[in-house]
């Protein structure tokens, strides 16, 4: 942070901040901006947050991980590393024999049809563990940020925001379901993908169907899972229009999801999802992804039903705020509230934990909240914009058929086989 700019009194000092969305992005700002406030900033202010789950999620049915970058513009290891809490992070990742605090020996992969590798994304060896990625439980992380975040305010669980509006002197009052308010100085909307709020303020602003309709499901396995299931993770391409994501979760479970493109998004359920639903969708399943062959049929023969999931793959362009923007002064989306992306982005956590941190930070930088909130979206906007962009083409590639396949299919092995020579 430049001290230079520090202000001498933060305009939020003393005041009452909400942050609506106890997930990724709203706990990474509340610990950011306590990493941030200096005393010269004034009284910290009086955090709050609500989150609609009623509590946080039975951790035998969220064994999904994300990838935490270690460099590049969408690194979130970096916002762990100004949080302080990246060691413990790193410690609490996907660990298995030949893992190091928590990076894995394998790789980041496109795989072919016949589950032989095309190219590989990242060397599983880095030199400086740090800078590299790695992966880590979804829930463990969040886990982990609630638990500092606690220290300074409380999440009030199974309270829905349904609407904001601005009084007249200023200050900004919530609305929730069950007929309660509350008021606040300033607002942080991290409610996820589907945010209620942004409904309420920027109706017209939907998710776009991006193509990919997924299946997604976590296999238990009674020993190690298969090769390359029990090392490598990665992106399976049929060539005809389907896809199949692995990810190993711990020494005997593999995350998986299988894709397919449609012309429009489906009609489909949401969890809880009954037993004889999810062995409707298991066997839909196996019958479209017949062509993956072996190990394709031990992960479906080893399938946890209780996990199984089927959405579309949903996302949108980002935005920016202000009142130039039709948006009430004081109240900021962060997250997958403002840019929402497919699990093809690869960096939806790296996103929130981004963005969390950089408005913190910014609200401790800068003199006047508007200030600070137009610096944010100059940082926020392009990254996200960058990753949306990255994301289409991703899908493109691993639905890619017929002639695209093939001189998608050549290209990679061109660059694998570059790749090794450069290593030589």
């Amino acid at each position: 942070m430049d001290s230079s700019k520090l202000p001498t009194l933060s305009p939020l000092s003393g005041k009452k901040i909400v942050v609506v969305g106890a997930g990724i992005a709203g706990l990474s700002f509340v610990v950011s901006l306590r990493r941030s406030w200096t005393e010269d900033l004034g009284d910290f202010p009086e955090l709050v947050y609500y989150e609609r789950e009623k509590e946080m999620p039975d951790e035998s049915l969220e064994r999904y991980s994300v990838r935490i970058r270690g460099a590049g513009s969408s690194a979130g290891a970096h916002a762990l590393r100004k949080m302080g809490i990246l060691e413990t992070t790193l410690k609490n990742g996907i660990t298995r024999p030949g893992y190091a605090r928590g990076h894995t020996y394998g790789f980041i992969t496109v795989r072919s049809l016949d589950w032989l590798r095309l190219v590989s994304l990242r060397d599983g060896t880095p030199g400086n563990s740090l800078n590299a990625d790695f992966r880590i439980e979804r829930l463990r992380i969040r886990q982990i940020l609630l638990k500092v975040a606690n220290e300074y305010g409380k999440v009030t669980w199974g309270s829905s925001c349904s609407g904001v509006s601005s009084n007249q002197d200023g200050r900004l009052c919530l609305r929730f379901d069950d007929g309660k308010e509350d008021m606040c100085d300033f607002l942080v909307v991290a409610d996820g993908a589907n945010s209620r709020i942004r409904k309420c303020l920027r109706p017209q602003d939907k998710l776009s169907f991006a193509g990919p309709i997924n299946i997604s499901v976590v296999s238990r396995f009674a020993g190690p899972p298969p090769y390359p299931l029990n090392r490598d993770w990665g992106i399976v391409a049929s060539g005809n229009g389907m896809a199949l994501f692995t990810c190993p979760v711990d020494q005997t479970t593999i995350h998986w999801s299988l894709s397919y493109m449609a012309n429009e998004p489906g009609d489909l359920p949401r969890r809880p999802i009954s037993p004889e639903l999810s062995a409707r969708i298991l066997r839909e399943a196996q019958g479209r992804g017949t062509v993956f062959g072996e190990p394709f049929r031990v992960l479906v023969d080893n399938s946890d039903a209780t996990t199984v999931r089927i959405f579309n793959s949903n996302d949108k362009e980002p935005f920016a705020h202000g009142q130039a923007n039709n948006l009430h002064r004081g109240v900021v989306f962060i997250g997958d509230s403002n840019h929402a992306v497919t699990p093809f982005a690869g960096s939806g956590a790296n996103m929130a934990l981004l963005d969390g941190h950089d408005l913190a930070e910014c609200l401790c930088t800068h003199k006047s909240i508007d200030k600070a909130v137009e610096v944010y979206d100059r940082r926020s906007l392009p990254r996200a914009r960058t990753l949306l962009r990255n994301s289409h083409y991703t899908i493109a590639v691993a639905h890619a058929a017929g002639w695209r396949w093939f001189l998608i299919h050549l290209v990679l092995q061109l660059f694998g086989f570059l790749k090794l020579l450069w290593k030589r």
